[in-house]
């Protein structure tokens, strides 16, 4: 009798339990019939003309050891609005040539766009026909965006950092990008 009566319980409380998921994920009717479908397309915010950064605005960023430049950034240039950071940024060969970059990144889905260049006269030049790229894994050698994105601009819910939190880190003088724990 016992047994008989283990068994009515066991199979109630599955029963309930069933019962009780099935409408876990039913319609109540209360949707927004206006927020069915695709998510509102993201916008691209505007920002203030970037302009060529200043020497002492520059602060070195620690790069990985195996990289074969130095990349500073400008502290003033860096901005974080509606999903997008935008900086300025340069790269500096062993024998002192300088690439400067002025990029946005998307962390939520690893794009970043070049908007300008910078020349040997101090000018920026805009990016014609840019275009938003995802990051490539399989770049690894001098991967220097892979770098932005891994460790300073994003967090690790993929949300952009606020300018605060990665200078930060581009200041700690103890902090050295390391693949091997990334």
């Amino acid at each position: 009798m016992l047994k008989l009566i283990l068994r009515l319980a066991i199979a109630l409380s599955l029963f309930l339990g069933v019962q009780g998921a099935k409408g876990q994920f039913i319609d109540s009717g209360t949707a927004d019939p206006d927020r069915i479908g695709d998510p509102e397309p993201w916008v691209e915010p505007e920002f203030d003309a970037p302009k060529y950064p200043n020497d002492d605005d520059l602060v070195n960023v620690p790069v990985e050891p195996s990289f074969t430049f130095k990349m500073k950034v400008d502290k003033r240039s860096i901005a974080v609005k509606n999903g997008l950071t935008r900086l300025i940024y340069v790269l500096e060969s062993k024998s002192g040539a300088r690439n400067v970059f002025v990029d946005g990144f998307r962390c939520n889905d690893k794009h970043y766009t070049t908007y300008a260049t910078g020349g040997p006269d101090g000018k920026l030049y805009p990016v014609a026909g840019r275009e938003w790229i995802r990051i490539d894994k399989a770049l690894v050698h001098n991967n220097y965006r892979l770098l932005w994105f891994n460790y300073y601009l994003c967090d690790y819910h993929n949300n952009n950092r606020q300018p605060r939190d990665i200078l930060s880190l581009v200041n700690n003088p103890d902090y050295t990008p390391d693949p091997e724990n990334k």
